[in-house]
């Protein structure tokens, strides 16, 4: 009798990725681990920013205390494998935009594979969502923001010179709107990750601490100076 195997395999969006939903993950491994026929090898790993590595057979490895390393993670690799059957799992993270987090269930049993299957796939689902933002069209946020900074420039060279807009002026700032609207769709998309990693140190968690940074320079420099701009040229008039 021949042997067919299948794979079911799911791209990660939108999640992000913390400790409980990790462990949960472990958990459900290491049961199949233990639960099913066959020699099962288990894996799991955390590489960081400085292409360090931690790996372990043993799902204490995200236990308290255990993640040391004060590094930024970049990716976490839960790895399943049976050598006789080729029953294989694999789930992986990864935290920046220009890699691929997924999940892939393969093994010649299809109920196997769709019932484990399943059962990850709500479990990633039960993460917490990730902003909206992180799926934004790079084209058409270029032009939105591109047309957002150009207008925030013409409101602050009118502000503190009271001049015109010609012809001239637009020309002239075609340029740094265009840099700085490319700069700012690339900091969101920093910002706001396709899959976010918040395991280990808390103070290592980039894209959290940036977001709360650009939160306060907003709420007390960019909100006044608009509120101002309006109060003075509509309300005061």
């Amino acid at each position: 009798m021949i042997k067919v195997k299948d794979t079911k395999r799911c791209k990660i969006k939108s999640r992000i990725v913390q400790i409980e939903g990790v462990r949960a993950l472990c958990k459900l491994l290491d049961e199949q681990k233990t639960s099913d026929e066959g020699q099962f090898n288990l894996s799991f790993s955390i590489t960081y920013k400085d292409d360090s590595r931690t790996e372990s057979s043993d799902k204490a490895i995200f236990g308290d205390g255990t993640i040391t390393n004060s590094q930024p993670i970049s990716s976490i690799r839960l790895y399943l494998h049976e050598f006789y059957t080729g029953k294989k799992v694999e789930i992986y993270f990864a935290s920046d935009c220009y890699s691929e987090s997924y999940f892939s269930v393969s093994g010649d049993d299809d109920i196997w594979v769709r019932g484990l299957f399943d059962k990850i796939q709500q479990i990633i689902q039960s993460f917490p969502p990730q902003s909206p933002l992180c799926s934004i069209n790079y084209f058409f946020a270029q032009i939105a923001m591109m047309l957002v900074i150009s207008i925030f420039i013409l409101l602050f060279f009118y502000y503190f010179t009271a001049a015109f807009v010609t012809t001239d002026l637009l020309k002239i700032l075609t340029l740094p709107a265009l840099i700085l609207s490319f700069w700012a769709v690339t900091l969101v998309q920093k910002l706001f990750p396709v899959v976010e990693i918040q395991v280990g140190a808390q103070h290592a968690w980039r894209e959290r601490n940036w977001r709360a940074l650009f939160g306060v320079i907003f709420s007390m420099v960019i909100l006044p100076f608009v509120i101002t701009f309006i109060y003075d040229r509509i309300f005061s008039k």
